[in-house]
């Protein structure tokens, strides 16, 4: 079986289902090719593939890792199956080829040398495509060498009774959602004898979210972001940008930790309930005190929920079973039947 995939990708998106292809139809099925190029450009959130099974029949699949929930029509009329990231509940109805794809991590799928490899070696096939090489290759080289692994990504920790780890980058003209991070934030900080640890990143840009007490330094190594996020009480989520779903809300999931978070915008692969997989806030100082003080009281609580998240990641998010549901959906017989 051979699977030929459009050069034109991001691998921050891609990398954790290319992996999964591998993992599914065997090594060697990736081949980077124009051949059924749609035609996307540099910085694409679209991975276009072409897959061919033993006895020639030819599948067309879309993965749309766009932030927006629009669909791009004219790959919805060329896939057969589009699988996308974010979804309007509304929509969907009226895209019987259409799947939620929910949101992946973005890790180190390859060895950094292969990482770098795929990356220099597709440029000559996208040279009409890309308008800026050095960009491009610095993608590659910083999934090469600065994010995380699978490994990383499966290996949670044990929560802390006593310690929350939390940073984010304050969002330009977006005071609402600066305002519940803000709110998190005092949310742990009032809680008698709890430890917070993190804040607001500054930008490069200098731009002033307005907390000068909830700062933080502007870099922190991805390790020590890890090892302290797995510490943590609790950790927070909310929409991100055109309410999509956030990185964040896939790596709490595979770390299996306690998430509160505002309610979803956009659809997902199976719902996330309240109480069993995570807790869902009205973005209130005062509920979100209470939402950490019920954590941080009810132990068998947490642990319940710490469970359920990487279950639910495990069952509904992991790139191997994301992608078997694709090419199952697509009429593709996987070997042994997975």
């Amino acid at each position: 079986m051979k699977v030929y995939v459009d050069p034109m990708f991001d691998i921050q998106h891609s990398g954790f289902y290319l992996k999964a292809l591998e993992s599914l139809l065997g090594p060697g099925c990736l081949e980077f090719s124009n051949r059924y190029s749609q035609g996307q450009r540099q910085n694409s959130d679209i991975l276009s593939l072409v897959v061919e099974s033993d006895d020639g029949k030819k599948s067309n699949v879309i993965l749309d890792f766009g932030d927006s929930p629009n669909y791009r029509e004219r790959l919805y009329e060329w896939a057969d199956v589009y699988a996308k990231t974010n979804i309007r509940e509304d929509d969907f109805p009226q895209y019987p080829k259409s799947m939620p794809l929910g949101r992946g991590l973005p890790l180190r799928a390859f060895s950094p040398l292969r990482t770098l490899w795929i990356g220099i070696s597709n440029l000559p096939r996208c040279r009409d495509r890309i308008t800026d090489w050095r960009s491009h290759l610095s993608t590659f080289r910083a999934m090469a060498f600065r994010a995380l692994t699978q490994q990383q990504y499966d290996h949670p920790g044990r929560s802390e009774n006593d310690y929350v780890h939390f940073v984010c980058t304050p969002w330009k003209n977006d005071a609402e959602t600066n305002g519940l991070r803000a709110n998190f934030m005092r949310a742990v900080k009032s809680l008698p004898g709890m430890v917070f640890e993190g804040g607001f990143s500054p930008r490069p840009d200098g731009y002033d979210p307005g907390y000068p007490d909830l700062m933080w330094k502007p870099f922190e190594p991805l390790e020590t972001y890890m090892r302290k996020t797995l510490r943590s009480l609790v950790v927070f989520n909310n929409p991100a940008v055109k309410g999509c779903h956030s990185w964040k809300l896939a790596e709490y999931l595979s770390w299996g930790k306690a998430i509160v978070s505002t309610p979803p915008i956009r659809m997902l692969p199976a719902p996330l309930e309240d109480g069993v997989h995570i807790l869902y806030t009205d973005g209130t100082l005062e509920d979100m005190t209470e939402k950490v003080r019920l954590l941080r009281e009810d132990e068998e609580l947490r642990r319940t929920i710490e469970r359920n998240a990487r279950a639910y990641y495990d069952e509904h998010l992991a790139a191997d079973r994301v992608m078997a549901s694709v090419l199952r959906r697509a009429g593709v017989a996987l070997p042994g039947g997975s």
